[in-house]
């Protein structure tokens, strides 16, 4: 129960810093927020993670390939349904997140991604690629900005998996994010929600905030239809 003294702590020993955390607290949230004074209190915390990533944050082929005998082995394969929405989003971030979904090695997925309402080309013609190299991707849009909540009920009328997780368009998902969901679901075929932590990056991909509630990599979090 460390964390609130030294959140008190650090705001009095740096006011300018604490100027700062409240315009961060209002645009990422609390949970982003703490996590990111503490990494300043506690540096030797994101070292250790960055280490923990280094050794296993990264597949080698050998994984991969144990991965897909794996997979192949599953007595449940649930399809798992992606939503997006996106509006002007640029094209290289939507691209990142499109392409993140099309490598996994657990294949049995939908990506449902709607344009809401976008005033730019960028957003249809990257979907139109898209669509056009993948069949399991499909997109509608949306004729004005509907907005997060319209935007993504827009999406789950599209849906026709057994699961639901949603990406942002800005997101990336490990390459064995889903590839976890299923092994739990086979492992307790009760499960309703499967959730999980995000690290926030930046735009080289490497992580800034480790566990954060924003934007970065997830392992994916799915509930069933």
């Amino acid at each position: 129960m460390y964390e609130i003294p030294s959140l008190l702590d650090f705001c009095r020993r740096h006011g300018h810093k604490w100027r700062g955390a409240v315009t961060y607290l209002r645009l990422m949230g609390w949970r982003a927020t703490k996590r990111r004074i503490l990494s300043e209190l506690y540096p030797s915390r994101s070292k250790d993670y960055e280490s923990w990533l280094a050794r296993y944050g990264t597949l080698t082929g050998d994984e991969i390939s144990a991965i897909g005998t794996h997979i192949a082995a599953l007595a449940w394969r649930p399809r798992i349904s992606i939503v997006m929405h996106a509006h002007n989003t640029p094209a290289g971030n939507l691209r990142s997140s499109l392409d993140s979904v099309i490598d996994q090695c657990y294949p049995d997925w939908e990506l449902c991604v709607v344009d809401d309402g976008s005033t730019t080309p960028d957003v249809a013609e990257v979907l139109k690629e898209y669509t056009q190299r993948e069949g399991r991707i499909r997109t509608t849009a949306r004729p004005q900005r509907g907005g997060a909540a319209l935007a993504g009920n827009t999406a789950l009328e599209m849906v026709t998996g057994d699961f639901v997780a949603v990406l942002g368009d800005a997101d990336v998902l490990a390459r064995h994010a889903l590839y976890m969901v299923a092994v739990e679901l086979n492992e307790h075929p009760e499960t309703d929600i499967v959730y999980s932590d995000e690290d926030e990056i930046d735009a080289g991909g490497d992580v800034t905030i480790p566990g954060s509630s924003r934007t970065g990599t997830s392992t994916c979090s799915a509930s069933r239809t």
